[in-house]
């Protein structure tokens, strides 16, 4: 109880216009004291301690009315957020404490991981009958390296335009993965799998390095020796407009009206839709980037991401316990479920053609579900990541 009026006295003073540098110190110490308060394993906050109001046994708030009912809601009688994740989310609105979270995206650090996200993309384009070589590529949110970018253009991609929201990706580490990648390719090394990355999605039914897309005479020319010194050259000093016209573009953050209609054969992202809050708008955006038959591939996870103590907590969660999770966290899940996006890449004029759905028993019931989440099919409730691809038909 006292580490939740705890978080609640520090979340409010995070929100003074004005601080004194021994004020924010102190709700500093509050915060992390809070936020130890709640890390005990035994401790279960009930939702109405988030409120400060202390409570009797029987459910009575002192001095109420004995006819007043002051029980739970039923969805929230139990907290599906993990006590850790409700107090850091309070904590990003402490000011300085916000930096602690979001500095890095994942796994773009690794030429590995890139090559095996890409190769995933690829190979699936592949089997479901879609095309494998493209004039301009197009990447939303690509992270800390453009390198799974980089590994599209060592597979022959003429262009690559890279765009994020945060400028988290430089040059140097870029050079680095690119030189990691030509080894790779040069090799014709097997797809990194499951036991090395077990939370690359989706899976694939083989690991070889897929010779029948990338052919000897594909790989001698996007390997040509000087085709390598020219992407060299545009990874070191990449463009920042996607109109300028350069082989490497890299554009943080980016904006709509960036990229002309009709002028990109693929965009895809990896673990990126998630976080998108307008949603239908990107959509929109990229199918106009999309040439007539043009491509879309993006890999979505559907979890809570860690928030919430089940996989698919986030959807068990009203409106407002949710926003207190997240607090001002850079990556919260947006929470749509699997069939928002298939309805949205529909809605812009795009036909699906892949849809590979990893499906997991559902960590909540039916009755845990909050209200705007009543409506879930069965489908929705247990899908944890989804590769969609879709073209563009209209």
């Amino acid at each position: 109880m006292a580490a939740a009026v705890a978080i609640r006295e520090a979340a409010l003073a995070g929100l003074a216009s004005e601080e004194r540098p021994a004020a924010i110190k102190a709700r500093r110490v509050r915060i992390i004291a809070a936020l130890y308060a709640l890390h005990g394993p035994s401790h279960r906050l009930n939702f109405r301690e988030l409120g400060g109001q202390p409570t009797k046994q029987g459910g009575q708030t002192p001095n109420a009315p004995k006819s007043t009912r002051t029980s739970t809601l039923p969805e929230e009688a139990h907290v599906p957020v993990k006590p850790r994740s409700l107090a850091i989310g309070v904590a990003t609105y402490i000011p300085g404490l916000r930096n602690f979270t979001g500095r890095k995206t994942g796994g773009t650090v690794s030429a590995r991981y890139c090559y095996s996200v890409w190769l995933r993309h690829l190979c699936m384009m592949y089997w479901h009958g879609l095309p494998t070589a493209f004039e301009t590529v197009a990447e939303l949110g690509p992270g800390d390296s453009v390198g799974v970018g980089l590994a599209a253009i060592l597979s022959g991609a003429e262009r690559y335009v890279a765009l994020d929201a945060v400028r988290y990706a430089d040059s140097t580490r870029n050079l680095e993965i690119l030189e990691d990648l030509i080894v790779l390719f040069r090799n014709r090394a097997p797809i990194p799998d499951y036991v090395e990355f077990p939370l690359i999605q989706p899976p694939l039914s083989s690991y070889a390095f897929p010779s029948e897309v990338l052919t000897a005479a594909r790989l001698e020319a996007a390997l040509d020796p000087a085709r390598l010194e020219a992407i060299r050259a545009a990874v070191a000093h990449p463009g920042a407009n996607p109109r300028d016209g350069g082989l490497v573009c890299y554009s943080a953050p980016w904006t709509a009206g960036m990229i002309d209609d009709a002028a990109v054969d693929l965009v895809f992202s990896q673990g990126v839709l998630q976080f998108v809050h307008d949603l239908r708008g990107v959509y929109t955006e990229m199918a106009g980037w999309l040439k007539p038959r043009g491509i879309m591939s993006h890999e979505i996870p559907f979890q809570s991401l860690g928030i919430t103590a089940k996989w698919n907590g986030h959807w068990s969660c009203s409106d407002a316990l949710w926003t207190l999770a997240v607090g001002r966290r850079r990556h919260a899940t947006n929470r749509e479920p699997h069939s928002t996006h298939i309805a949205l890449l529909q809605g812009a004029g795009c036909q699906v053609v892949t849809d590979e759905r990893i499906v997991r028993p559902s960590g909540i019931s039916r009755a845990q579900l909050a209200r705007r989440f009543r409506h879930l099919s069965d489908e929705d409730l247990t899908t944890s990541s989804a590769l969609i691809q879709a073209v563009k038909v209209a």
